[in-house]
């Protein structure tokens, strides 16, 4: 799967940033799979490679400024009305010429439902997530950079409307627990809004 994301507006304080987002190509393998009647259960392995074709220059940054490698595992079970999931990874990113950016560990559950059918359009689905990320310290030639890494917990509910063909998905995430290191400023909302498009092939 390619996904080649667009940052329609990003914001940090007074300043504020548009432009492509960081690349990937994921691949996913099913390891065990069990499909009832009213369920299904998977566990998968996930591989990805990002591409940096956002701008680390932007402020706030589009990207990291380097590619990266990612490999995790999800958990995920599907019923007539309720979906789960649970999964974790960890992200190895390259060095570039001026700096080495801190590799990052990713883990997320979340518990969503199927609401109500849109007749002849689709249907809308509500998911609330916990997505947590470490992230260690950068490094350059001047060695760790001291406003860079640390952890973030976030809360994340959202509402999605999706169709054979089209997903919106909206929500806002809410941090619980933040430990930055040294300057950075910490979160206090984020807004989102993810869109898609399925082609038929």
């Amino acid at each position: 799967m390619l996904t080649l994301p667009y940052a329609i507006k990003f914001k940090e304080d007074m300043f504020s940033s548009t432009g492509l987002i960081d690349s990937n190509i994921q691949m996913e393998k099913v390891i065990f799979s069990n499909i009832g009647i009213q369920h299904q259960l998977e566990i998968s392995l996930v591989g990805r490679t990002t591409v940096p074709t956002g701008s680390i220059k932007k402020v706030p940054a589009t990207g990291l400024g380097t590619p990266s490698a990612f490999g995790g595992v999800t958990l995920s079970y599907i019923g007539q009305a309720w979906y789960g999931f649970a999964d974790g990874g960890y992200q190895y990113n390259f060095a570039n010429k001026s700096i080495q950016p801190g590799h990052r560990t990713f883990y997320d559950a979340g518990i969503g439902r199927h609401l109500i059918d849109i007749a002849n359009l689709g249907y809308l689905f509500f998911l609330i997530e916990v997505n947590g990320q470490h992230t260690l310290q950068s490094t350059s030639i001047e060695g760790l950079e001291p406003d860079s890494g640390g952890h973030i917990l976030l809360l994340t509910p959202s509402l999605t409307f999706a169709s054979n063909s089209f997903y919106a998905q909206l929500g806002g995430a809410i941090p619980v627990h933040q430990k930055l290191n040294s300057l950075q400023n910490k979160e206090k909302f984020l807004g989102v809004l993810l869109m898609g498009f399925t082609i038929d092939t």
